[in-house]
């Protein structure tokens, strides 16, 4: 038996076996959302709240709203009609504007690849999460392989993760950015490609910032003032410190209001464990499905913590991909009740950390201590892919 699966490891068929079995998943969750009438459109989940702020184009469509109040990326599609934010509907259009504006990467893409078009830019920006997504299992192919237990692992821990599935069956930024920094972790840092990813990548989410850890090991080694350090410096700033500046300049401050994002160290994460272990006590006679996504809910936190926890346990101060996910570490003890309402939310705007800690543990950890930290680190993170699985099998 085990000569029979070595066989097919070794053969060219393989990796083709994998990706096929891999992409079921995500490539599934978005064809579940296709509908003859509007394409790939009602993946991008507008609300029926926001339906008389529209921009035009959107309105003129009489696009479908299954629910209430839809979910962000509606906002971020209809930065990608405009995205020079010139349509004086547009901050009418988003819930937070100048916030969301700056998020322009994913949406100049798709506007780009749709020249303009309306329809066709909704479609593209709606499959994009999914181009991001085969450039993730590629990078892993390139870098890594698929001839290990553990390397197998590794690819479903980070392309059937929470936090990947939602921003693809969502259509979101943050795997696309996640994804960016990822591959300019793994180019070597002496050259100037990872500094310019770095930059972009910070167009698609601006918490990017927080992956720019592994510029200082260059810096360094260049010398802090060198011609070198200050032309990657710019690299790196440049681009999301101008568009910050045009998006204050075009667009109003509206209304402050408090966004619930930051708290003080782990008062979100203590609050949020806590309302979702007493709904969960509280759900008896609740159907199965129910009560598992409540328990998914606290365990998914559990994870998240326990990953944040192995890096500040065993820093790798020279490892990249530990400096990649450090800054999402401290990060993750300041998230307030916005972020942490669901699993979707935090899961997502986490998922640099995720892919550190399983990117670190894949490198240096042994058997036992592998297996050991994968399962508490991820045993949280599989909801969303396991939910999708039963829900093709009719459960």
């Amino acid at each position: 038996m085990w000569n029979t699966v070595r066989m097919i490891q070794n053969s060219r068929w393989w990796t083709l076996l994998l990706f096929c079995l891999f992409a079921t998943i995500p490539v599934g969750m978005v064809i579940d959302q296709y509908t003859q009438e509007e394409g790939l459109i009602p993946v991008i989940n507008f609300g029926k709240r926001w339906n008389a702020r529209q921009l035009t184009p959107v309105y003129e469509m009489d696009v479908i709203t299954p629910t209430r109040f839809g979910y962000d990326g509606q906002f971020y599609a209809q930065l990608a009609l405009d995205p020079s934010l010139q349509d004086p509907g547009m901050e009418r259009a988003m819930d937070r504007a100048r916030y969301r504006a700056h998020r322009i990467g994913l949406p100049v893409m798709a506007y780009l690849l749709g020249f303009g078009h309306a329809w066709w830019t909704l479609q593209i920006y709606a499959a994009l999460n999914l181009v991001f997504w085969f450039l993730l299992f590629f990078i892993l192919w390139k870098t890594i392989g698929f001839k290990r237990i553990r390397d197998v692992l590794l690819a479903c821990s980070l392309l059937w993760t929470t936090g990947t599935l939602i921003s693809i069956s969502k259509a979101l930024t943050d795997l696309p950015a996640a994804v960016i920094s990822y591959s300019a972790v793994v180019l070597p840092s002496t050259g100037w490609s990872w500094a310019i990813l770095l930059g972009i990548a910070a167009l698609f989410k601006e918490t990017t910032i927080l992956s720019f850890v592994p510029a200082w090991s260059s810096f360094k080694q260049n010398g802090l003032f060198s011609k070198k350090t200050l032309i990657q410096a710019g690299l790196l700033i440049l681009p999301v410190a101008m568009w910050a500046i045009y998006v204050q300049y075009q667009l109003s401050a509206g209304r402050p209001t408090q966004s619930g994002n930051f708290t003080l160290p782990f008062f979100g994460v203590v609050e949020k464990l806590t309302e979702s272990s007493t709904a969960l006590v509280a759900s008896a006679g609740e159907p199965l499905f129910y009560r598992i996504g409540l328990f998914l809910e606290s365990v998914s936190l559990c994870s998240i913590f326990v990953q944040a926890l192995y890096l500040f346990l065993k820093p790798k101060w020279s490892n990249r991909y530990w400096q990649f996910g450090i800054g999402f570490a401290v990060l993750f003890p300041f998230l307030g009740p916005s972020v942490l309402a669901g699993q979707f939310a935090f899961t997502r705007v986490l998922l640099p950390l995720t892919m550190a800690f399983n990117l670190l543990i894949h490198q240096s950890e042994k058997q036992t201590a592998y297996y050991g930290w994968f399962i508490l680190g991820n045993v949280g993170l599989g909801g969303l892919a396991i939910r999708f699985v039963l829900t093709l099998l009719g459960y």
